[in-house]
Parts: C-alpha cells; sequence; structure tokens
C-alpha cells in the first residue's frame, strides 16, 4: 500500500516511523474491544443469571448485587424473627427488610469480584460465539481496512470501534435499573 502511493522508492526507515505509531495505537484500540467483550459478556451473563435463578432483571452486577443484597437481609431477618425462622420467612414474604448499606455495599463487592474473574475467562464463552457470528472477522477486516487508509494517506491512526460503547451504555443502563443514578 506504502509503495502504491509513494511516487518514491521504499525508504524502510521512514516506513517504520510512519507505520509504528498507527499500529501501536490500532492494537491498543483492538485490545480495549476485548476487554469490552468480556465488559459485554458479563453484563448478559448476569441477565441471564438473574432472569433464570431469581426471576429478576439484573442487567449487571449492580443490579445482581442488589438482588443478592435483598435475599440476604430476608435471610437474616427471618432467621433473627421472635417467633421463629419459618413465621419469619412468611412474614419477610410480605414485608421484606432493607437490605443495610454495608450489607448491599459487601455483597456488590463480593459480586463485583466474582465478575472480575469470570471476566478473565469469558473469552472461553464468548470467543467461540463471536467466530461463529463472524464478530472476530469483521472487526479485523475492519482493522485492517484503517491501517490501509492510514498508510495511504499518511494520518493517524482512524481505527475507533464502537464496542466499549456498548459495554459502558449496559452499565449505565444497570446502574440506572439499580436505582444508583
Amino acid at each position: 500500500v506504502y509503495a502504491r502511493h509513494s511516487s518514491e522508492p521504499v525508504n524502510h526507515q521512514q516506513f517504520i516511523k510512519l507505520i509504528e505509531p498507527v499500529v501501536a495505537d490500532a492494537l491498543s484500540q483492538y485490545r480495549i474491544t476485548r476487554t469490552a467483550s468480556a465488559d459485554i459478556t458479563n453484563s448478559i451473563s448476569c441477565t441471564v443469571l438473574g432472569a433464570f435463578a431469581f426471576q429478576k432483571f439484573t442487567p449487571g452486577g449492580i443490579g445482581l448485587g442488589v438482588v443478592l443484597a435483598s435475599m440476604l437481609a430476608k435471610t437474616l431477618a427471618a432467621r433473627d424473627f421472635i417467633l421463629g425462622e419459618t413465621i419469619g420467612g412468611w412474614y419477610y414474604s410480605v414485608f421484606p427488610p432493607e437490605p443495610s448499606l454495608a450489607t448491599t455495599a459487601s455483597v456488590m463487592v463480593a459480586v463485583m469480584a466474582a465478575l472480575a474473574a469470570f471476566a478473565a475467562l469469558s473469552g472461553v464463552i464468548s470467543d467461540p460465539i463471536q467466530a461463529a457470528l463472524g464478530l472476530h472477522r469483521r472487526r479485523l477486516h475492519k482493522l485492517l481496512d484503517h491501517l490501509e487508509r492510514d498508510v495511504s494517506l499518511s494520518t493517524q491512526s482512524s481505527f475507533r470501534p464502537k464496542d466499549q460503547y456498548v459495554a459502558r451504555i449496559l452499565d449505565t443502563f444497570d446502574m440506572i435499573k439499580s436505582g444508583l443514578i
């Protein structure tokens, strides 16, 4: 590409100086998409887990933490109920207790820690799905197209995938749903 768009013979030193920052920035942007993919997988996993395990809409770790904190508060309140745990369970089914801020915060920290560990391994789940859907191929072709355009026009890296914005939108939706915003 560089040789086609340059009327002079290829100066390899100049080419390396031109291409190195462009490639480094493009690869940095690609790494961001991989992190965003893990975040999106976590959000989808939390939604599925909340739907099937708790019959609640939990679009992310914060929502899942709030649901688990409420369940923990109900269990602890029923256990300490004056008329016994069974009657306490019935009572707190009708009048659910509010979890304390400390309980909610500690459960959220535990959920976030578990999700961080899951994010490290989520590629095992999401990569085959993305490969089957052709997302990897399209993203890599887009990266190469942008690199070709940047080299031919001698511009800065123009590769800016949108995955990270999707992940942040899902996180914002999680915070709105959980009442933190």
